[in-house]
Order: C-alpha cells, then sequence, then structure tokens
C-alpha cells in the first residue's frame, strides 16, 4: 500500500508542472451513484495517450438501530473504502467533440466494515466485530467522452476486470475460533460497473 502511495504522489506531483500537455480532473460516480465517489488526474504523454492516477472506490458510511426488546441491543455499522489507480488510456476522435477512449489499468482498494452490538456482558473490544479486505484489480476501461465547451468534459465508461481479494473476517468475541481469512479470484466481464464523470481540462 506504501509503494502505491509513493508512486501515485510522485507521478502526480511530477505531472501536475508538465508544460504545454493537456491535463484533466475528473470527479466521478460509480454505478451512477453518490455514495461512491472516484477522483482522477489524467495529462497526455503522446498524440492520442493520457496518463492517469486516480483515487478509487471512495465510500463512507454509519448507522445505527436501538431496540426496546430486553433480548435485542443497540447495534451499529460503520465502514470506509478507498483505493488508487494508475493507468494508460487512448483516444479516437470519433466525431468533432466527442472521443472513444481504452486502456488498461492498476487498482489497490482496501475496506473496513465493524458491526458493533452493545452487549453489557462484553467489555467494548469484544462488541465490535471487524470484516476487512484488500482487492488488486486489472480493469481495462472502455468509454465516450464528450467536449461540452473546450474546458468541460463529460465521460461515460465501463470497467470490465480481473481481480483478486483477501478477506479477514474477526470477532470481538470469538470463543469458537470463527476469525477466518479468505482469498477470492473474479473475473468481471458485464457492463453494470458504469462510471459517470464530469472533467476540467486546463
Amino acid at each position: 500500500m506504501k509503494i502505491f502511495l509513493t508512486c501515485f504522489l510522485i507521478l502526480t506531483c511530477y505531472y501536475i508542472q508538465a508544460q504545454n500537455k493537456t491535463k484533466e480532473l475528473y470527479l466521478g460516480f460509480t454505478n451512477f451513484s453518490l455514495a461512491n465517489t472516484q477522483i482522477k488526474y489524467k495529462f497526455q504523454i503522446g498524440k492520442k495517450v493520457f496518463f492517469k492516477t486516480g483515487l478509487i472506490n471512495i465510500i463512507g458510511y454509519s448507522n445505527s438501530i436501538n431496540y426496546t426488546g430486553t433480548n435485542n441491543y443497540p447495534t451499529s455499522r460503520s465502514g470506509h473504502s478507498e483505493g488508487i489507480e494508475l493507468g494508460l488510456e487512448w483516444r479516437k476522435t470519433i466525431e468533432k467533440n466527442v472521443s472513444f477512449f481504452h486502456g488498461i489499468n492498476l487498482s489497490y482498494t482496501y475496506s473496513d466494515d465493524a458491526k458493533t452490538i452493545k452487549n453489557p456482558q462484553f467489555n467494548s473490544a469484544e462488541q465490535t466485530d471487524h470484516i476487512t479486505s484488500q482487492y488488486f484489480n486489472i480493469p481495462y476501461t472502455i468509454g465516450l467522452l464528450w467536449s461540452i465547451t473546450p474546458n468541460i468534459l463529460m465521460a461515460i465508461e465501463v470497467n470490465p476486470s480481473i481481480s483478486y481479494g483477501i478477506t479477514k473476517y474477526k470477532y470481538g468475541y470469538d470463543p469458537f475460533g470463527r476469525n477466518r481469512s479468505m482469498d477470492s479470484y473474479n473475473l468481471n466481464l458485464n457492463n453494470r460497473i458504469g462510471l459517470l464523470s464530469v472533467a476540467y481540462r486546463f
């Protein structure tokens, strides 16, 4: 994770200062939802080639339920997710203000989900269960880019991917040794993982 962050920061700082190159800053919403946000920065490295860095899968949530029954206890749930992405993008002009783009990426995402049941029989540490996940992905981006004005852009894309995940389950109170980890491999070829973005070109 530290290596990814270091590369991300060095490349971003270096190319922000690049001269005479097209640069674009994107704000995107995965599955067209405000609940999952992405921020990406793209800069031109060739005639029709862009390099991109990004913060992806930015999610945060928290909720609680206050039960009144004698056998139920106040329950809360909270979590967060964040990731980084590096990639290359090739573009081809279709019409005057419309371009087709595609390219391969590498990404890493970390998430943590915590559920707390305030049962007074257990101390505070034993009341919370955690599920943490790490995902390593190789998405391939396919999309369309519209130039609304010379500086304002809109993009729509899908990202089929190959991924490897590590999920760890840690229970606060674990009398039966339920704590465990699980590896998973996924090949996602559907088009439901959509990203709608607005961008500023400078």
